[in-house]
């Protein structure tokens, strides 16, 4: 939505969607992706109708800007999803799978999609 953030993949550039149409195209082919804010006072601040959205959600929580400066709490912004680049390898034993994640991604998150597994 207008003035949500968003982050390109290769060099975690952060801006403020203002094309839909534009960004909802390199949405599509994995250049970039939403962002999700982790709350805090050095938390780039969405526009809009984004601001709007996570405003409330903010309230929602019961928590205040004071609250995480006295718990030190920084605030960020994280991509919203994982684009990994997954090698299959067949072995004597089955596959082997080889990828790479960024900050806030999880190996066993992949595994599980990959599987299937609900655990």
């Amino acid at each position: 939505i207008y003035g949500d953030i968003v982050s390109t993949h290769n060099n975690n550039n952060k801006f403020w969607v203002s094309d839909l149409q534009v960004d909802q195209e390199l949405f599509q082919h994995k250049e970039l992706s939403f962002t999700v804010p982790m709350f805090g006072p050095d938390m780039m601040p969405s526009e809009g109708e984004a601001a709007v959205l996570e405003e409330r959600i903010f309230k929602e929580s019961g928590l205040t800007m004071a609250q995480l400066r006295r718990n030190q709490v920084r605030g960020a912004r994280r991509l919203g999803r994982l684009v990994p680049e997954i090698e299959v390898e067949e072995t004597k034993r089955g596959i082997e799978l080889s990828f790479t994640l960024g900050r806030g991604g999880f190996a066993t998150t992949v595994l599980r999609e990959y599987m299937k597994h609900p655990e």
